[in-house]
């Protein structure tokens, strides 16, 4: 890969008539749902590159927070089954793909990551009658200078942009038990944890040590890539979770701008206020301290590994989330304090903001399935290291 390389950026944006219509998938049948969906419960989850998303409105609402239900069909086998043979596959670009789901937990009572950011676009999109490409444009990303991430890449970005990868079969050997980080590469001291702690599973069904090949079916979000006409253009859906392509260095400088208190420093932007930024790194489920340790079993082993939980550490520790990204509420083992925000994205993309100790990055590949154990591991090391660099100063 290139250096200026164009990534895809997929999970990193008063509710429309169409959401307060949504009901609940329960047993394989629909059943309406117990209380009304909210931004907040919207933003209990957020993909890769959406740290972006609704940022003018994500102080306009004051309800408790609770995490609205929806989810994904690459995580979610409920909503496979409830499509049946038509299917269901989020990143064909099509409306239909994300408006016509239904819930798969019942509003507030289980955190589960899904399409609720996209929804969250569609009500910036309402709010300020902007398709949600130009909102950032002119809101996010022009004020800051940045040209090389949009949700359609301009033919420049094109020139630039990235293969996606498949990891590959290697030898016949399988690895079917729980590996130790440290196996990854990871230099983490032992703790005396369950078989869960401080390990990740990986798929029986894959082999750890494949080779890299180029994806045979191209990028996920292929729709923007196309030549469209001004129809097709205007009827691709703006995907909050998973819309943008981007330059992995230019998608620093939002992260740099979270650790600066909204400012970006560069230009003198403001894009957000500090309060705000306070807020979206503020605990906002305390009642779900291990929502984060429920296993992902994916549907579809293409696109994503089975994992035990989203971050290894001790399970006597709480885990948090803020305003769309996990957060921690303890210090991590790669140095994180406890004040840090991250998040991924499906092609093995990894970000954090360490606000308490300044620092920030992401990890960005182009390789599926999701939980690649040597991204993972180079994610481990390139942290560690710069966490020890700067404390040797």
């Amino acid at each position: 890969m290139k250096k200026p390389s164009i990534l895809q950026f997929p999970t990193l944006t008063c509710v429309p008539q169409e959401l307060a219509k949504v009901q609940v998938i329960d047993g394989g049948k629909l059943v309406p749902k117990k209380r009304k969906i909210t931004l907040r419960m919207l933003l209990s989850h957020t993909g890769m590159s959406h740290i972006l998303k609704s940022r003018a409105f994500i102080v306009l609402c004051s309800y408790p927070f609770l995490t609205a239900g929806f989810g994904y069909a690459f995580f979610d086998a409920r909503l496979n089954d409830f499509y049946a043979q038509v299917g269901l596959d989020e990143f064909s670009g099509l409306p239909y793909e994300y408006l016509s789901q239904p819930l798969v937990n019942q509003p507030g009572e289980q955190w589960e990551y899904g399409i609720n950011i996209d929804w969250a676009g569609v009500l910036v999109e309402r709010v300020s009658g902007l398709r949600l490409n130009d909102y950032f444009q002119k809101h996010v990303f022009e004020p800051m200078g940045l040209k090389n991430i949009n949700m359609f890449p301009t033919e420049s970005m094109k020139k630039d942009l990235a293969y996606m990868h498949a990891r590959t079969p290697g030898e016949s050997r399988l690895i079917n038990d729980y590996v130790p980080l440290q196996q990854l590469g990871c230099n983490f001291p032992s703790y005396p944890l369950s078989p869960l702690g401080l390990h990740f599973l990986t798929n029986p069904s894959r082999f750890t040590d494949g080779k890299l090949m180029i994806n045979a079916n191209g990028h996920l979000n292929r729709r923007p890539l196309l030549p469209l006409s001004k129809e097709e253009r205007e009827g691709t859906f703006h995907s909050g979770g998973a819309g943008c392509f981007a330059r992995p260095a230019e998608y620093c400088q939002i992260i740099a701008m979270l650790l600066n208190d909204g400012t970006h420093a560069p230009t003198g932007a403001k894009i957000l206020k500090p309060e705000t930024i306070k807020e979206m790194f503020t605990n906002q489920i305390p009642e779900m301290p291990n929502f984060g340790r429920q296993a992902i079993v994916p549907p579809k082993p293409e696109l994503s590994n089975t994992l035990p939980e989203l971050y290894p550490q001790p399970h006597d520790q709480a885990q948090g989330w803020g305003l769309t990204f996990f957060l921690h509420v303890h210090p991590g083992p790669t140095g994180r304090s406890g004040s840090t925000g991250w998040w991924a994205g499906l092609p093995n993309l990894f970000w954090w903001a360490d606000r308490e100790n300044g620092l920030g990055g992401i990890i960005a590949s182009q390789i599926i399935p999701f939980g690649d154990m040597k991204v993972m591991g180079l994610w481990s090391q390139i942290e560690a290291g710069l966490y020890t660099g700067i404390k040797g100063q």
